[in-house]
């Protein structure tokens, strides 16, 4: 059983492999029809061709990434619940890290298991990728 969403597994997995060190990973973005058609085949559970594996480089993959967290139904960081969105906000607003870290894992310890692993996961992923 996956625990990871697929979308965000993929493209860790992908950049990790090597494409942390590419200019503008985050910024440059990849051709639209390429994205939409990598986007195509996960929402129908098409397997990858290897046509679009050739295709696709790291800024394909971090605009997928990018794509599916923007797009999520119900936000990453949280339920659509304003009460869990303004804990956000007052963990944010704390002046030092010796009060806003214990808040904020608070706010995740109360989110549902899949939620925390896959915060988790991309928060490894992006703390990797800041070194």
């Amino acid at each position: 059983m996956r625990k990871i969403a697929y979308p965000i597994l993929l493209a860790v997995s992908y950049l990790r492999r090597g494409g942390l060190n590419d200019e503008g990973l985050f910024r440059i973005g990849p051709k639209q029809i390429t994205l939409d058609k990598l986007k195509a085949y996960l929402d129908a559970g098409i397997p990858l061709s290897a046509e679009l594996i050739n295709e696709s480089d790291s800024h394909l993959f971090s605009a997928l990434l990018k794509s599916y967290l923007r797009e999520l139904p119900v936000p990453f960081l949280g339920r659509k619940d304003p009460a869990v969105y303004n804990k956000w906000l007052e963990a944010a607003a704390l002046t030092t890290n010796t009060q806003r870290i214990p808040e904020i894992r608070n706010i995740i310890n109360n989110l549902p298991a899949e939620i925390q692993l896959n915060i988790q996961y991309v928060v490894k992923f992006l703390t990797m990728l800041s070194f």
